[in-house]
């Protein structure tokens, strides 16, 4: 019986091998990071440092020392405070994938670029959908500047949406104009340390590379206390073992890096642990992102975040399929199952189709509804007196029914999930309101709440800013 048969929950033994052997690598073979600055932190902080191959080797129980002052509490700052949320290990929080180049069309559903126009309106959508409790920079426009893209989608987001915003910064120079939309946004840097309005995603290079664009990241996320979501995704049988266990034990080596390198930097810094654990289609050599092995993966790092207590972000909505249609509702309802299951503290990939190639407005009202199903998983079944019901069921006996009591009336509303656009009416009303498909439905709906949810405009002298930070061009 091959190792992995027995089920996607793992024996206590079998999570402390995958754990032993992330940092056999660790400790053996160590990682490549060519920036003079991070090697001299990392050997004044008790690291094996050979500068002749860039390489960083790290000792368990030195790691693991850093890795206990990773904090288990981070706060995502929205534009009004009330409205912050807490991200801990207990949390389940949806946000929409990052950097799709193109979208389909809200009007005619057609293919082509994303504008800037469209970053907007998405912002505005993702602000209006209760289930989707992040905003991210899921469309780059094409009609702005390509080396500025990533800021002004970030100055977009900030005037469109009242959410916490996840992006990811083009380099260090795109995360340092960050840093001061940031302050910009927020009137200085102390409030920016304490309620962080965006958190910035970095992907390392695999296997085992931090490339020195994603140090630069790295460091001003740290520098300046705005949380950082460390991800690797490696490819099975490409830049990744061919074999799911090791690719497996390769993610978790490289994410428990970028969480030690994290707190050298500065101890305490913000940082999560991205799963993102991509296979290959032989036939093609693509990368795939909506294969069950995706969320198979998943459930096991989940598993191993989980042990070491580090806060986790998957991209639990993925998928591969080209439009919002079958294969697209099958991939990533297979996939959210996963994350939600195994204790996913933040799950990525509202909106995206395309293998993160294509933004959709129909497919962000659709995952709205997957999302909100999956937080409806993350609750439970609650078993308290109450619920279980049993003196109401004796005083009901054979033959009788539940509408009519109190208790009925009382729960209705918080024991099953209603989604916005998954169709439920009997077939004789659906058909005298024109047979719309899901999508049909869905791309309405996102037309509707672009026209009538309104964001409350920032401050003119404050869009003004942002928007100048947003052009190159413009000094600092």
């Amino acid at each position: 019986m091959n190792d992995f048969t027995s089920g996607l929950v793992q024996p206590t033994e079998r999570l402390e091998r995958l754990e032993e052997l992330a940092f056999r690598l660790l400790e053996t073979t160590g990682i490549e990071a060519p920036e003079e600055e991070l090697l001299e932190e990392m050997a004044a902080a008790g690291f094996e440092v050979d500068r002749s191959e860039s390489r960083i080797r790290f000792p368990r129980k030195l790691s693991e020392g850093f890795l206990d002052t990773a904090p288990r509490s981070i706060v995502l700052g929205s534009r009004d405070p009330v409205d912050d949320l807490v991200l801990d290990p207990d949390a389940f929080f949806v946000r929409p994938q990052s950097g799709c180049p193109n979208v389909l069309d809200p009007r005619t559903g057609a293919f082509r670029p994303a504008l800037l126009r469209d970053v907007e309106q998405m912002a505005v959508l993702n602000d209006a959908l209760p289930n989707i409790h992040l905003a991210a920079s899921l469309l780059y426009p094409s009609d702005v500047p390509a080396r500025s893209r990533d800021l002004a989608t970030l100055a977009a987001l900030f005037g469109h949406t009242r959410k916490h915003v996840y992006i990811q910064p083009y380099d260090p120079i795109s995360m340092e104009r960050m840093v001061k939309m940031a302050e910009c946004l927020r009137g200085s840097a102390d409030e920016v340390r304490t309620r962080p309005p965006l958190t910035a995603i970095m992907g390392l290079t695999s296997p085992l590379v931090f490339a020195p664009n994603e140090i630069g990241i790295m460091r001003l996320s740290a520098r300046h206390g705005i949380p950082l979501m460390s991800g690797s995704t490696p490819m099975n049988g490409a830049t990744g073992p061919v074999t799911l266990a090791g690719e497996i034990v390769l993610q978790h080596a490289e994410n428990l890096a970028g969480a030690v390198i994290a707190q050298v930097m500065r101890s305490g810094a913000p940082v999560s642990y991205g799963i993102r654990p991509s296979t290959m289609d032989i036939r093609t050599g693509a990368s795939v992102w909506g294969s069950v092995e995706w969320g198979m993966m998943t459930g096991i790092l989940l598993q191993l975040t989980a042990g070491r207590g580090l806060i986790s972000d998957t991209v639990g909505l993925s998928t591969d399929a080209k439009t919002s249609d079958v294969q697209s509702g099958a991939e990533k309802g297979m996939s959210s199952v996963f994350s939600a299951l195994f204790g996913a503290n933040v799950m990525a990939g509202a909106g995206f189709l395309d293998t993160i190639m294509t933004g959709s407005f129909e497919q962000l009202v659709v995952d709205d509804d997957l999302a909100g199903a999956m937080t409806r998983v993350r609750r439970g079944i609650a078993f308290g007196e109450d619920d279980l019901a049993i003196d109401l069921i004796e005083k009901i006996g054979p033959g009788g029914n539940f509408l009519t009591e109190p208790h009925t009336v009382e729960h209705m509303r918080d024991q099953v999930f209603i989604p916005g656009v998954f169709n439920r009416e009997i077939r004789h009303r659906w058909e005298q309101s024109g047979s719309p498909g899901c999508a049909e439905a869905a791309r309405a709906k996102a037309r509707e709440l672009i026209g009538s949810h309104a964001v409350p405009p920032l401050p003119h002298r404050v869009s003004a800013e942002l928007a100048r930070l947003a052009s190159l061009d413009e000094p600092a």
